[in-house]
Order: C-alpha cells, then sequence, then structure tokens
C-alpha cells in the first residue's frame, strides 16, 4: 500500500497552539509510470477506487480526492469559522 499525506499548520500571533489540518489519500505504487496529467509521483500511484493512477484522472476527480486538497479545505473551514 501506499498512502499520499499532507499537514498544514497555522500558527497565529500570541497562540502557542498551531491548528493543524491533515489529509491522505490512499492507494498503491504500480510496475510503471501511466498518465500525464499530474506531477511526482501522480504517474506511478494508483488509487483503487476508480482503477487508475493520479495521472490519468480528471482534474475535478484528483482535486476533490488529493491529500492536499483535503487539508486545505479543513483549513478553509476553521479560517471561515474564525472570521464569522
Amino acid at each position: 500500500g501506499a498512502r499520499f499525506r499532507c499537514a498544514v499548520a497555522l500558527v497565529r500571533p500570541g497562540r502557542t497552539q498551531a491548528e493543524i489540518a491533515e489529509g491522505a489519500c490512499e492507494g498503491q505504487i504500480t510496475f510503471g509510470p501511466r498518465g500525464t496529467e499530474g506531477f511526482g509521483y501522480d504517474p506511478i500511484f494508483f488509487v483503487p477506487e476508480y482503477g487508475c493512477t493520479m495521472a490519468e484522472l480528471p482534474g475535478e476527480i484528483k482535486n476533490r480526492i488529493s491529500h492536499r486538497g483535503q487539508a486545505l479545505r479543513q483549513l478553509v473551514a476553521f479560517l471561515t469559522d474564525l472570521a464569522a
């Protein structure tokens, strides 16, 4: 198995504790690259639920399931609550 992970930390002035947002995307490593979209490990990171690599996924799906997208959506939700 394989896992993409992302952690984003927000430190606010006068605070000693950071707000942490995390995301993960589960998959497997392929024996060879497949697909032309994305960068880095995307061509060899197979997502079983979609039956293809991250580099083969349409951008809309990739952004929805990506580890970075998950973490940043959590951070946006925190900031939205903070601003309310």
